[in-house]
């Protein structure tokens, strides 16, 4: 009674897992090769160790920025009065993150900032980070 020759573990036809490819019985990880070796495409190449858009890290540090210039500005006496200074803050944040500009809107939300007690007291902490 023979068996006959044992043979490879790949299976041959729609028999196997749909979607394995070229991986058929090596396990969950394929094989790299060919010309895909080693790069990324558009989207991953922003996403960073966290799994979040590399480009929102990128306007918070530029509005951080425009916020001391802000406060530098207002301490140095370029800017008159903390309401201008909020006014700016709010303009450099709209023109950064909405695209958009628009001084009744600036004015209404630096007036809003300024008048809730929590949201003051953040303005103040800025403002003498400057």
């Amino acid at each position: 009674m023979g068996i006959g020759p044992i043979r490879g573990g790949g299976r041959s036809g729609p028999k196997g897992v749909k979607g394995a490819g070229k991986a058929g019985g090596k396990g969950a990880v394929a094989k790299a090769s060919g010309k895909s070796f080693g790069k990324t495409d558009a989207v991953e190449s922003l996403v960073g160790v966290s799994g979040a858009a590399g480009s929102a890290e990128v306007s918070g540090d530029i509005i951080v920025e425009q916020a001391s210039a802000v406060a530098r500005a207002l301490k140095s006496g370029e800017i008159a009065t903390k309401a201008e200074a909020a006014r700016r803050l709010v303009a450099g944040i709209l023109k950064e993150r909405m695209n958009m500009q628009s001084k009744a809107l600036e004015s209404r939300i630096a007036e809003q900032l300024e008048q809730d007690p929590r949201l003051a007291q953040t303005l103040e902490r800025i403002w003498q980070r400057g």
